[in-house]
């Protein structure tokens, strides 16, 4: 065998970049399932039976002031794992049939639904890889998730757009925005996973501050096919 066979045989083997972005996402998604079935079959479970013990207890007690600290204790464990089944959520995977902005829709639908705030949808991503609806839907769950947390705004938006070779992803708010020094070097741990991913798949971040400090955009740019490997 010559030299230059062996040299072929060898590119012929090696993964392309659109299939190790592939492999990247199945094994995060497979790890997120994991995860999921852990909480569900142990600590929800759990949870649900220590309530019910609790309670049982407490239909018992003839001390008022007793039956009131186990009732506070019973709503606690069930404030718990309604809180995981939120986290559960956000590790589940978008609906296979599902394309982005429908992902994206279902998600803030329930994200904000006893939050008061509004979401709106602009644009569209179409023809997107499975590998990269994913991968762009968990950046914008980051984006949302922390919107909900920290900007105490009343109107969040999403934008995406296709351009050439390059999704971009902004998600905007109308709250009482980032600090100019936390726009530059973010320190919030939400901003900073959403920048490592970025960059990770060869994307730019930016986090914008709004007039008069008000409002935060974050913008995403990132390419497709074989670059975002």
């Amino acid at each position: 065998m010559t030299g230059n066979a062996r040299r072929v045989r060898v590119a012929e083997a090696m993964p392309t970049a659109d299939g190790r972005l592939a492999d990247v996402m199945a094994a995060d998604e497979a790890a997120r399932a994991r995860i999921v079935a852990e909480i569900h079959d142990d600590t929800i479970q759990t949870l649900g039976a220590v309530a019910l013990s609790l309670q049982n207890t407490c239909d018992d007690l003839t001390d008022p002031a007793a039956r009131t600290a186990l009732q506070d204790g019973v709503r606690y464990v069930r404030d718990a794992a309604e809180r995981l089944r939120r986290s559960m959520f956000d590790l589940m995977p978008p609906l296979p049939a599902a394309d982005l902005c429908e992902a994206v829709e279902i998600y803030a639908s329930v994200l904000f639904a006893d939050s008061g705030l509004v979401h709106e949808l602009v644009g569209g991503a179409p023809e997107l890889t499975a590998e990269t609806r994913v991968m762009a839907y968990r950046l914008i769950q980051e984006a949302l998730r922390n919107a909900r947390r920290h900007s105490s705004a009343r109107q969040i938006q999403t934008e995406l757009t296709r351009t050439g070779g390059e999704l971009r992803i902004t998600v905007s708010d109308d709250g009482v925005g980032l600090r100019q020094e936390n726009a530059q070097a973010p320190t919030h741990a939400g901003l900073r996973i959403i920048r490592q991913r970025v960059e990770s798949l060869g994307g730019t971040v930016s986090f914008d501050v709004g007039l008069n400090g008000r409002g935060t955009a974050v913008r995403l740019r990132l390419p497709l096919g074989a670059a975002a490997a």
